[in-house]
């Protein structure tokens, strides 16, 4: 992540309000906890991890719902927003993936893209089993390219797309040396 933002020193704004405004909505969450008197949980050990995951000594929870019942205590880790595994599953916020993932080789890109050893996923939809791992690169918004494809979340788009020249440029939009594009559909230019 520091990579990219040494990388593209233009996206570091975005990041930065995208993080006050994560520190915000935690802060919200603490507070409607608070409200709602989750219970059973242990005010003296209760502590956030992240996001929506949080636990007590005895306990762990997704926003207010007690998640135990469906995950190993010793193996549960928060990967980044939404997004936790344990030994057995991954899950967004508190639903367990469908199908399976290589856990071993699961790991986020941004946002909510994520992948595995063989797979590309966008809010751990599948959007393409035939992707080039190595090369795969989160560009912004919903954005995604490796050395054959350009992804807009579930989508693959148009195999016309010149994949080499493409780039996100602003709020949606996305260009190659060809096209521009809005919510990776082109724009047609008169």
């Amino acid at each position: 992540m520091l990579e990219y933002l040494i990388n593209n020193p233009d996206k570091v704004l975005i990041y930065t309000i995208v993080f006050i405004v994560s520190i915000y909505l935690v802060l919200k969450l603490i507070k409607y906890i608070k409200i709602k008197r989750m219970s059973p949980y242990d005010k003296d050990t209760f502590k956030f991890i992240w996001w929506y995951y949080s636990k007590d000594k005895n306990y762990y929870y997704c926003c207010w719902d007690i998640i135990n019942n469906r995950i190993d205590k010793d193996s549960f880790e928060h990967i980044w927003w939404e997004y936790a595994k344990d030994k057995d599953n991954i899950f967004l916020n508190w639903n367990t993936v469908k199908w399976k993932i290589d856990i071993r080789t699961f790991s986020f890109i941004w946002w909510y893209y994520t992948k595995d050893k063989d797979k590309l996923y966008y809010d751990l939809e599948i959007v393409s089993w035939d992707i080039d791992v190595a090369s795969i690169m989160y560009l912004w918004w919903d954005y995604a390219k490796d050395n054959n494809n350009v992804y807009y979340e579930w989508y693959i788009m148009d195999k016309n797309v010149d994949v080499l020249s493409f780039k996100y440029l602003w709020w949606f939009y996305a260009k190659d040396n060809n096209k521009l594009y809005y919510n990776w559909k082109e724009i047609e230019i008169k």
